[in-house]
């Protein structure tokens, strides 16, 4: 009965729109209940407001890159508006006239920190959806189709699809135990394309994808809509697709162990060997390295490049999306301190280009750098890492997403525009 409620969105949509409206008649409403002799300081003290909330926007977001985004148009605007009125509160209240109404200023005053707090919602879209703020997911349960079923024996070059095949693949969330790493997880999404739910399926390629931090497996599908990109590869591909895994690499939204093993957590054990465990168990993949690959956005393009060059047996390709230069949790005396035992050498170690230094040469490995045009800060990281990458002997590729920054937006290109490069490396045309 509530299902059409949990899935109202809440990072687009009517719903940001309603909240701004709601926010500025608060402000007008406040000012409206200045005396007359207060409302020039009043509406000083809005506009002040109104400019720390688009210049606070501005730093967290695009500069000091607080969370994983670029301030918009939407979230500047509620953020600037919930500061102004918060200024113009901060000089009504001190007025015993205006006090006695508490009930509208406790009204206004609730609006306001709404319209700011969705307006970090809109860039971290950690709550994306009405469900995702009591813990219901937008993505329903997975239905596997079983192993035991035949497949295809060839190559899925030399596939035909058979009349039966659905127009579109399969998405649902799954548990992915931690049988050996112990991390503690939140539910796996899974993307099975056409050619994966027939009778006689061939053996596919698969993509393991990691969302950012703060972040949750559901983020790829509630806000990328990676599975309608998927969907349309196959559409002209004969149904044929990477099967995709997005496992949780944090174990809670604004946790960060690093993809290392560590006090924070085994995330690399768990995504090094619990998840491929149980990939080859339960899906029809291929299971050659080659034809392998993860990927992940910033945290998670992070932990791609450092997986992907800390275990190339397992991994024959890579997708950095807007990756960091190296993990932290903070300072790196912080970071070194919680995850590294102190050890600052260990730390140097667990940076990518330590681990692709480390690794290489790199006979067939494929590495793909996708990253937003108006970020210089990735964009450079990015070109360091694309540059060892190819000193260290990758095949590399880099993506740059137009008029887009370190935000979801550069996402959903890099994936629309990756996704051919990496299926042109496994053969799936």
């Amino acid at each position: 009965m509530f299902e059409a409620v949990w899935r109202i969105r809440l990072v687009d949509g009517p719903v940001p729109a309603i909240i701004s409206a709601l926010a500025l008649i608060a402000v007008l409403g406040l000012v409206a209940r200045t005396p007359r002799g207060r409302r020039k300081i009043t509406l000083v003290a809005g506009v002040a407001g109104a400019v720390a909330g688009s210049i606070l926007g501005w730093l967290l977001w695009n500069q000091l890159n607080t969370f994983t985004g670029t301030s918009g148009l939407s979230d500047r605007f509620l953020l600037a508006i919930s500061l102004a009125g918060l200024g113009v509160l901060a000089v009504i209240v001190s007025d015993s006239r205006v006090r006695r109404r508490w009930i509208g200023v406790v009204v206004a005053t609730s609006v306001l920190l709404v319209a700011g707090a969705a307006g970090v919602n809109i860039q971290t879209n950690q709550f994306p959806a009405v469900g995702s703020l009591v813990g219901k997911t937008v993505v329903a349960d997975l239905s596997l189709p079983p192993l035991l079923t035949p497949t295809f024996r060839g190559d899925p070059s030399e596939w035909h699809q058979p009349r039966s095949m659905p127009l579109h693949g399969r998405v649902g969330s799954i548990r992915i135990p931690s049988v050996v790493s112990g991390f503690s997880v939140r539910d796996a999404v899974i993307y099975l394309p056409p050619a994966a739910l027939v009778a006689h399926p061939p053996r596919l390629p698969v993509l393991v994808m990691l969302s950012g931090q703060p972040g949750i497996p559901t983020n790829m599908v509630s806000t990328v809509d990676m599975p309608t990109i998927l969907d349309r590869f196959a559409r002209t591909h004969r149904g044929l697709a990477p099967i995709v895994v997005i496992p949780d690499q944090l174990g809670m939204a604004y946790a960060n162990p690093m993809c290392v093993d560590s006090p924070l957590g085994n995330s690399a054990t768990y995504l090094s060997v619990d998840v491929p465990n149980w990939i080859r168990a339960h899906l029809n993949v291929m299971n050659n390295r080659t034809k392998w690959a993860i990927g992940g956005y910033s945290q998670g393009g992070t932990c791609s490049i450092q997986l992907g060059s800390r275990f190339p047996g397992l991994f024959g390709s890579i997708f950095d999306i807007s990756g960091e230069i190296a993990p932290h949790r903070g300072s790196a005396e912080a970071t070194i301190t919680a995850a590294f035992g102190g050890s600052a050498d260990a730390y140097e170690a667990a940076k990518p280009r330590s681990l692709i230094a480390a690794g290489a040469p790199f006979a067939d490995t494929l590495a793909i750098f996708a990253v937003g045009a108006t970020n210089p800060k990735y964009r450079r990281t990015a070109a360091t890492l694309e540059s060892a990458a190819r000193v260290a002997g990758m095949r590399t590729v880099t993506i740059v997403a137009p008029h887009s920054g370190h935000e979801w937006p550069t996402v959903g290109y890099a994936v629309e525009h990756g996704l051919p490069v990496l299926c042109r490396n496994w053969g799936l045309e």
